[in-house]
């Protein structure tokens, strides 16, 4: 039992003490230190939950784009590439239930067409 508590006491003891070695303090200093970050933290948690929340705000506003489905497409790949080189990023579309290869190309900025580049591949996996 005096092994088990000797150990329990010891190795933060040690750690202290390396801890203290390493920065150039001694053990009460390291001691203080632990202490002051701890309540420093507990005074930090405390001003989060207790802060005012403003508005969301909402940069990402989710519109759909492309043609539109009844059932649900099975899309096996989604790639982005400014294909038509007119500075905008468009849309490539792998779908497995249709056999399709669509582009949605962007243009003018924002606005979306799609077009189906093929639709006889067999489960197209990946553009």
């Amino acid at each position: 039992m005096l092994i088990v508590l000797l150990v329990i006491a010891g190795i933060p003891y040690l750690l202290i003490g390396y801890q203290a070695g390493q920065k150039g303090m001694t053990r009460s200093e390291v001691i203080n230190r632990i202490i002051n970050i701890s309540s420093d933290k507990k005074d930090a948690s405390f001003e989060v939950q207790n802060a005012t929340i403003g508005s969301k705000i909402d940069f990402i506003k989710p519109s759909q784009i492309g043609f539109p489905f009844k059932e649900q497409p099975f899309i096996s790949n989604v790639a982005t590439v400014d294909l038509d080189k007119d500075g905008l990023l468009d849309i490539l579309v792998c779908d497995c239930k249709s056999n399709s290869v669509n582009w949605i190309r962007q243009f003018p900025l924002g606005v979306y067409t799609e077009t189906v580049l093929t639709d006889s591949l067999g489960t197209p996996a990946h553009v």
